[in-house]
């Protein structure tokens, strides 16, 4: 019903589309004065007089003309799709029974563990929707829960359903008549399935034909990420009970951190990490979008241990998990919600994701009141500094205004510097903090001319001086890129 309810308006849009750009060009033709009729010699000769007398529109004023409008319907073309697409969809979604479907799906998204998704189950499909529901462990045909009803409960249905799909090899929705064989057609369907690598979810439902079809997919979407979070969770957890010490968390926190330096074209990349303590607040991470596009993240947890430790891998998890990491601001949101889900007392990130695009020569990013990073560009009396200040509220704790991502142009040769405030806030036997000295950026600036490893483990090196005497008392995480060129 959406998908033809969707061609059917893209399909209006267009010919409107069409017809305002039919029209201008019409406008910007040299033959429109003679468009229609002329009704004696004497008007046309006085038509052909004033025509002569304007002033001629030349091939490049038409071009710049027909661009502009050919721009500008374009955009309102895609708003008015995008609006058009989302009412559809609210009043599609909105309809009784598919609104049941709608408020499990709901439910998924804010759910990381066994016990939420099982309550999901229970409350939207048995409870309010009134369906039948059989989750089953393909790797060992154990039950895992089923529905209470008769049908569903015995041996027989268990067996027809693992025989009929048993030779589906591929992930995904499939929808199965009353013999439980595979149909294509929703009409027919008693029930559907959802088939991953580690979850069969079976699920029938009496009025199947009267749900919007563009929720299945949804489902099924929701539920690998649901999956992927869950694992990410079990892992940590699983550790941290079985751990008698804590050298076994700082291990399972740094396989949430990059493994090695990405060799990524045009971009020379250097890390340094050094936790306090074994575990750990800070985080970064690497992530190639595509062959010009890549995101750099660099974060703090509040607090430390394994709370900190937890929230981290969530945190790079929901980063590596987003289908669209262009989208920096959606991304944030992501972060913001998964920790506000996990419940856990006062604790928060701060954090920077930077998306640097050689082609374009820019970075896109967010500052969510981390330390701000440095951009040094070489100029003929040294490197001048840039800084990428705050532009976002801390993330996980308090709800997020308006997330607004900017834009830096970038130069060949240009140095960013990414660090957690471990190394400015360094002090020194007079209780000087190294952020707060000249001697900090002009350091810096020297070092800016080596590789990016050379860069970060002079950085760290220099705040290990400039503290002799005194226990350096945070993280020191510090990430550097140096554009290729």
């Amino acid at each position: 019903m959406i998908k033809r309810q969707k061609i059917l308006m893209q399909i209006v849009i267009c010919l409107g589309a069409a017809s305002v750009f039919a029209f201008f060009m019409a406008f910007i033709s040299p033959r429109i004065l003679f468009l229609g009729k002329f009704n004696s010699a004497q008007y046309m000769n006085l038509s052909i007089t004033k025509f002569e007398s304007l002033t001629e529109m030349t091939l490049m004023h038409r071009a710049f003309i027909a661009t502009g409008v050919f721009i500008l319907v374009s955009v309102l073309t895609g708003i008015l799709t995008t609006y058009t697409y989302k009412k559809i969809e609210d009043k599609e979604f909105n309809k009784v029974r598919t609104k049941l479907f709608v408020d499990f799906l709901n439910k998924l998204k804010i759910s990381n563990t066994g016990e939420g998704f099982m309550d999901a189950i229970q409350n939207d499909l048995e409870y309010k929707a009134n369906c039948e529901v059989l989750f089953v462990d393909p790797k060992t045909d154990h039950v895992i829960y089923n529905s209470s009803s008769r049908f569903i409960s015995e041996p027989k249905t268990l067996d027809n359903l693992t025989e009929k799909f048993k030779g589906v090899e591929k992930s995904g929705f499939y929808f199965f008549d009353d013999d439980f064989n595979i149909v294509k057609k929703q009409k027919t369907a008693k029930g559907f399935a959802i088939i991953t690598e580690s979850t069969w979810l079976f699920i029938i439902c009496r009025f199947l034909h009267n749900v919007e079809k563009e929720i299945f997919p949804a489902i099924y979407t929701e539920i690998i990420s649901y999956e992927k979070k869950e694992a990410t969770l079990s892992k940590l957890l699983e550790f941290a009970e079985l751990a008698k010490e804590w050298n076994m968390i700082a291990e399972t926190q740094r396989s949430f951190l990059p493994k090695k330096i990405p060799d990524i074209k045009g971009l020379d990349i250097g890390a340094y990490y050094r936790p306090l303590v074994n575990v750990s607040g800070d985080y970064y991470d690497f992530v190639e979008v595509s062959e010009t596009k890549t995101l750099f993240v660099v974060g703090d947890i509040s607090g430390k241990g394994l709370p900190a430790a937890l929230i981290m891998g969530v945190v790079v998890n929901t980063i590596r998990i987003a289908e669209d990491k262009e989208d920096i601001a959606a991304l944030l949101y992501s972060v913001h919600d998964a920790i506000r889900r996990m419940g856990l007392v006062d604790k928060y990130t701060v954090m920077f994701m930077g998306l640097i695009d050689t082609e374009k020569m820019t970075i896109r990013y967010v500052n969510a009141s981390l330390e701000s990073p440095l951009v040094l560009t070489e100029s003929m009396d040294g490197y001048k500094i840039k800084t990428l200040d705050s532009n976002c509220s801390i993330v996980g704790i308090i709800d997020l205004d308006d997330v607004e991502v900017q834009e830096v142009s970038l130069y060949r040769g240009d140095v960013l510097v990414m660090l957690t405030d471990g190394v400015p806030e360094v002090m020194n036997e007079n209780g000087v903090e190294l952020g707060e000295t000249e001697f900090y950026l002009e350091s810096v600036k020297q070092y800016a001319k080596q590789s990016a490893g050379e860069l970060v483990e002079d950085i760290a090196g220099m705040a290990f001086a400039y503290s002799v005497g005194r226990k350096v008392r945070d993280d020191l995480t510090i990430v550097a890129v140096k554009l290729e060129g």
